[in-house]
């Protein structure tokens, strides 16, 4: 994290367990690992699909680009979001324990957590039901 930015989001007092291993209050802080590994993989896909439109016209390299993006968007997209679930919710409710929105980086934090956690939980549900239709194809097949 850049050190100008460390310094615009304030660390608020936690309970004695949580400064024992040094776990900041703010969401943004304690998740930018995570959300910067987001965003180079959100880029990668970003060129990835500028060459597939540029290279249209020549099939073969195409199709390639077609497997890779497949995986890149759905695969290691989905497999982050789904892995760093609990990792986020944690780091959300050490922010929404403190509340406070002083600075305009509070209320960004405050809103990225929701939006990764409706998105965490939007994920989950889709994959009870798609499971479950999956399941249910299986057993009209037999």
């Amino acid at each position: 994290m850049p050190e100008r930015l460390k310094g615009e989001l304030k660390d608020r007092k936690l309970p004695e367990i949580f400064e024992r291993y040094e776990v900041h209050s703010n969401f943004f802080y304690n998740s930018w690992d995570m959300l910067s590994t987001f965003l180079l993989i959100l880029g990668i896909i970003l060129v990835f699909s500028v060459v597939k439109i540029l290279t249209a016209k020549y099939t073969k390299v195409d199709r390639v680009l077609t497997r890779i993006l497949d995986s890149l968007k759905w695969n290691t997209l989905l497999m982050m979001i789904c892995s760093s679930f609990g990792e986020v919710f944690f780091e959300a409710s050490m922010q929404f324990q403190e509340g406070y929105v002083d600075t305009a980086w509070e209320v960004f934090s405050i809103i990225l957590a929701i939006v990764l956690i409706f998105i965490g939980v939007a994920m989950e549900k889709l994959s009870e039901i798609y499971g479950e239709v999956k399941m249910t194809r299986i057993l009209e097949k037999r």
